[in-house]
């Protein structure tokens, strides 16, 4: 019994010390004109100071800091403005739920700003985006997936001995269920968070809208959206390499003068099948179906192309445009914008596989379509491609893949964070 209680001892450990590099690595940090890279030695809402090489950097010139990162095999709390919190352990009771993790100091929260809880998320991207789908997609109403999927729509209350309840016009009688049978079970709705300084994520796997982010001596303090607060764990051990700015892997501001693409509805969307027509603008003579998107297009806004997450490597991505091979989207270019960007991967799902490239073609007043871009071939697994292009004084903006080798076999191509930059911005 003893070597037991030892060998927990030292997982729990080796777990504490895997979700914190002590020395802090540095970290991407995308500008709205270049890409430099440091570690943070400060931060709040209206500046960024790196060192290695030192600098202050105002948060409105700030796209993101670092990398999202997720965590499988956890549960995930999922507050009524989205935010995750990753558990190691839960207990229910018919008023909160206390959070207890190796990362976060013991929580209390309230059901009243719970959306969903998720007993295990898994390590498969397709089964987790399965799963996560189908506890985001209905923000409205309450209910309980099981194993397969299985939902059951219910008003939810909780037992203090941590069973879940529920009733519907469907069911005879109340319906108890041990939550260690439930794959997830869903509360209440999903709220926008609204007066937030940005979304931050941690070394854990926890993310989210931040109304704050700040340090309290060897620790970091998350002020959700949700107006839950959550402290970070102090190190066990007294460390002279510890940063506890290293606990924080990603920071996107809230930034007026970025428009994500996926917030913008498209003026055209088309996928063709193999051989099958023309995709490029050659004329404004040429054009397709312009007037409206194209039912058939396999377009995902915010998403990959199945669905999913938008994802490259151990990386995950809020924004983007995900697309199969041969196929096009076209958008009108906000007013005073001055640069679209984009970083250029095939998704996480490819693996390998796919090979593609990307073209972007532009479209000014009473002018014909234009292309101002075409990339070499991109196959799965390689790095992000970072793209820039002066788009001054252009009215539409179309995005098209193409196809390369293997035909189009696991052609998923994403362009991560796609975004158009105003002129505000500057």
């Amino acid at each position: 019994m003893r070597c037991k209680s030892q060998l927990i001892l030292v997982i729990a450990v080796l777990l504490l010390i895997s979700q914190r590099a002590f020395a802090q690595q540095p970290r991407e940090v995308k500008l709205l004109d270049q890409t430099v890279n440091g570690t943070i030695v400060t931060l709040n809402k209206n500046l960024v100071t790196l060192e290695r090489p030192a600098r202050s950097i105002p948060i409105s010139r700030v796209i993101s800091i670092g990398e999202l990162i997720e965590r499988a095999n956890r549960s995930w709390v999922i507050l009524k403005h989205g935010e995750v919190i990753v558990a190691d352990q839960l207990q229910l009771t018919s008023q909160a739920i206390r959070i207890r993790s190796l990362f976060w100091e013991e929580v209390e929260v309230d059901w009243n700003v719970v959306r969903a809880v998720i007993r295990n998320v898994p390590k498969v991207h397709s089964a987790r985006d399965r799963l996560i789908g189908e506890v985001l997609s209905d923000p409205s109403n309450s209910f309980v997936v099981f194993d397969q999927q299985t939902r059951i729509d219910a008003n939810i209350r909780f037992s203090n001995n941590g069973d879940v309840l529920f009733e519907s016009p469907g069911l005879s009688r109340e319906i108890v269920v041990p939550f260690g049978k439930t794959r997830a079970v869903v509360v209440r709705g999903l709220g926008k968070p609204a007066n937030f300084m940005g979304i931050v994520g941690f070394s854990d796997g926890s993310f989210g809208a931040a109304v704050d982010v700040i340090r309290d001596g060897d620790s970091l303090k998350w002020k959700t959206s949700s107006g839950v607060t959550l402290t970070s764990a102090e190190p066990l051990f007294n460390l002279e390499d510890f940063h506890v700015w290293s606990q924080l892997h990603y920071f996107r501001p809230v930034q007026d003068s970025v428009i994500y693409l996926d917030s913008l509805e498209p003026t055209s969307a088309m996928t063709l099948s193999l051989f099958d027509g023309e995709l490029g603008h050659r004329s404004a003579s040429s054009e397709r179906n312009d007037d409206s998107p194209s039912s058939s297009a396999e377009i995902g806004l915010g998403h990959n192309v199945q669905q999913g997450r938008l994802r490259q490597a151990a990386t995950t991505y809020l924004h983007g445009i995900g697309m199969k091979s041969l196929s096009r989207v076209s958008f009108n270019v906000p007013p005073e914008t001055t640069e679209f960007q984009a970083e250029l991967a095939l998704d996480s799902r490819a693996g390998k596989r796919g090979s593609v490239t990307y073209h972007v073609f532009v479209k000014k007043a009473d002018g014909d379509w234009t292309s101002v871009f075409a990339s070499p071939v991109i196959r799965g697994s390689e790095r992000p491609v970072p793209l820039r292009l002066n788009v001054e004084g252009v009215e539409q903006l179309a995005l098209v893949v193409g196809m390369a080798d293997r035909a189009t076999i696991a052609d998923y191509a994403n362009w991560l964070d796609a975004r158009f930059l105003l002129h505000r911005a500057k």
